[in-house]
């Protein structure tokens, strides 16, 4: 192509900027050089008056910040900050890529030592904040900078103001046009946001209640839709269609204009003005129909996270405590139904939690680690009793004399760096008659969040209501995995749960060695599932966690291949997961499904810190599909732990259904995990010394 063609310009800019990407993988000095060169020519063949010219500056400039982060020099970072300027200077105030440049330009200010530069970098990203016209997306993450840099100088009234702001924008923008793993990615982004605007917010009014509203609306968003999906837009959607498809058209049609903006190759010069209106009337209509569908009567929460008076509606069998960690401070948010306050909890620092996780003590690959762990984790417990579970129990008058048999209920949600903290297990183990444990004075689960409680409450209610005659429990049992140590104990655990729910009149299934859809199928009208298999934590994204079950490893040319040659069993299957993506994406909800025991490794876990308030793991996939119960554990467990937890489980269950009927509700599944846990601390002298043998275990539900 002739050097004066008007597409080389183009071509340069897209050919250095991808070797501005590939060198901060490959670290090659030859790619950042080759890039910056390519980028110089196409800016010098580029008017300033043209569109591109911004775009091409501020390809420039990061080329230079790219450059500046692998070898810091001065000079370098001065020409970050130069084209980076030049580019922002480009824009006009109603172009939806200068938030984007705003925020490139504050990132190179930050990085200067001159306390001028660390100064204009903070009015830089709060003018991010306010672009009219911004994309949304890039905006909430100018407003995630802008917190930041305002908590760093202490001026929390301020950070609370652009936290609040972008708490509210948050579902709005991070919507159901993105695919989940779109989602998840951009959620990563924004991880902190909740939780930090929930501390400025206690910090900066001690509005409790608010607090506790930008948790619920920045907290579990990906559950939330999934959760909408099958109640609040698929009612929209029965009652008022016409609407509903208005507002999921509108929608597409941002994200479509959103992709298109960032993509400056997709957008001409001439074609900008007109998309960036188009845009901006599209933002317009977008509010005037939510404010239409909130209008309606049958409708005034949609989109919105539950009100107080809605979330103290849902402590009504016990308290909500929300425990939320952050650099800013930490507190438990308290709901009863009289009530939303909190309580400060200084000791519960984010700091020492990460030193705690850090070492990993739920990290058990044999015996060995057991032994040499138990120790530290139960200093941990100690720990987390002094520094968060007593003074909470203490400040609501519970550490108090009672029957056993009547405790009070607790949900607990964990917030921010306390996301994964095991509360019901906290406490001092040091005689087998210690008091000071949360397992001694209240009944313990846990919910994701608020809103999923309030979901998971009427269905439970509904499946003990309609059930009449016969009722359905399915077993899906695992003795073989491929790839996987075998589960010998699998079947003797049926056999024995078997024995305690057929005197209660359930019609037992077994599923052995099934695959996925196997499975899919032959739990439908089931009102408890047992899965007794291995189980799979991801450590990367969590939506790909699950159960292990297995498939024939064939292809339906195998089957029309005639041999006489014998495959060994263990080649004739291959693993297949089921994953939480694929068991939320169900619906078993007019089924009437209850409970959901997962027998297996991990199935509540929650590796992945950057979306633990995500809360993404096999508990609340279930709950998504449709069953308010599941039984799920932390961290590894033995196969005689697990079948000793199980049978004690149902044992406690049936026992409540058939002596006890009127106690049978929401109350006897979370009293049947406590005393199934009881049961394997009890089970042999010496076993408080052992938690990770049996702390594991955790109810989630109303």
């Amino acid at each position: 192509m002739p050097s004066s063609h008007k597409l080389v310009p183009y071509r340069q800019s897209n050919l250095g900027t991808l070797l501005t990407h590939r060198y901060t993988l490959n670290r090659n000095e030859t790619d950042i050089k080759a890039s910056i060169n390519l980028l110089r020519r196409s800016i010098s063949a580029t008017r300033a008056s043209e569109d591109n010219f911004g775009s091409r500056a501020n390809n420039l400039g990061l080329a230079h910040k790219a450059w500046y982060e692998a070898d810091p020099q001065v000079s370098t970072l001065d020409d970050a900050i130069l084209w980076t300027r030049i580019a922002v200077n480009a824009a006009a105030q109603n172009d939806p890529r200068l938030v984007t440049r705003l925020v490139n330009l504050h990132d190179c200010l930050t990085k200067s030592a001159s306390p001028e530069e660390q100064l204009e970098s903070l009015s830089v990203i709060l003018n991010a904040c306010e672009v009219p016209n911004g994309i949304p997306i890039a905006q909430l993450g100018a407003m995630v900078r802008a917190i930041d840099a305002l908590c760093d100088r202490g001026d929390y009234n301020r950070a609370w103001a652009v936290a609040h702001k972008a708490t509210v924008q948050m579902p709005r923008v991070l919507n159901r046009s993105y695919g989940r793993e779109d989602l998840q990615r951009l959620l990563t982004a924004f991880s902190k946001l909740s939780s930090l605007s929930c501390a400025l917010c206690l910090e900066s009014t001690s509005d409790s209640s608010q607090a506790l509203e930008m948790l619920e609306q920045g907290r579990g968003i990906i559950l939330g839709y999934l959760i909408d999906t099958k109640s609040d837009i698929s009612a929209l959607e029965s009652e008022c269609p016409d609407i509903a498809s208005e507002f999921d058209s509108i929608r597409s049609a941002i994200a479509r204009i959103d992709r298109e903006i960032g993509n400056p190759i997709m957008l001409p010069a001439d074609h900008r003005d007109q998309i960036f209106l188009q845009r901006s009337q599209l933002t317009r209509n977008l509010n005037d129909c939510i404010e239409r569908i909130q209008a309606l009567e049958n409708h005034r929460g949609f989109l919105l996270p539950p009100s107080a008076a809605e979330m103290r509606r849902a402590a009504i069998a016990g308290t909500i405590i929300l425990v939320n960690a952050t650099s800013v401070r930490s507190d438990a948010v308290i709901v009863t139904q009289s009530a939303i306050s909190h309580l400060p909890l200084p000791l519960l620092t984010p700091a020492r939690i990460k030193r705690w996780q850090e070492e990993q003590l739920t990290n058990l690959n044999s015996p060995a680690d057991l032994r040499e762990k138990n120790p530290r984790y139960r200093k941990f417990l100690a720990w987390l009793w002094t520094s968060c579970v007593q003074p909470i129990l203490n400040e609501l008058h519970l550490l108090e004399t009672r029957d056993s048999s009547d405790l009070p209920r607790i949900w607990w949600i964990g917030s921010g760096a306390a996301s994964t903290l095991p509360f019901h297990a906290a406490g001092r183990y040091t005689h087998p008659n210690t008091t000071e444990t949360a397992l001694r004075w209240v009944l313990s689960s846990y919910t994701p969040t608020i809103k999923a409680l309030t979901h998971a409450r009427p269905r439970s209610s509904l499946a003990l209501q309609t059930q009449s005659g016969p009722r359905k429990m399915t077993f899906v049992l695992m003795p073989e995995t491929p790839g996987e140590n075998a589960l010998d104990g699998v079947n003797a655990e049926m056999t024995a749960i078997i024995e305690c729910v057929i005197k209660s009149q359930y019609a037992t299934t077994c599923l052995e060695g099934p695959s996925v859809q196997q499975v899919l199928d032959g739990i439908h009208g089931s009102q408890i599932v047992h899965f007794s298999c291995h189980g799979l934590s991801h450590s990367v994204d969590p939506s790909y966690s699950g159960l292990i079950l297995r498939t024939h490893n064939h292809t339906p040319a195998d089957d029309a291949r005639t041999t006489t040659t014998t495959t060994p069993r263990e080649e004739r299957f291959r693993k297949e997961i089921l994953t939480v993506h694929r068991i939320s994406q169900q619906d078993f909800g007019a089924q009437m499904p209850r409970i959901a025991y997962l027998s297996a490794c991990s199935t509540v876990e929650q590796k992945v810190a950057v979306l633990a308030d995500e809360v993404i793991h096999l508990g609340s996939g279930f709950q998504a599909a449709g069953f308010p119960h599941v039984v799920g554990t932390l961290w590894p467990t033995g196969d005689r732990v697990s079948a000793q937890a199980a049978q004690r489980f149902y044992e406690e269950l049936m026992k409540a259904h058939n002596d006890e009927p009127e106690k049978q509700g929401e109350r006897a599944i979370a009293e049947a995990v406590r005393k199934a846990t009881l049961h394997v601390l009890e089970s042999q002298p010496g076993m408080e010394h052992s938690p990770l043998e049996w702390a594991q275990f955790v109810h989630i539900g109303p």
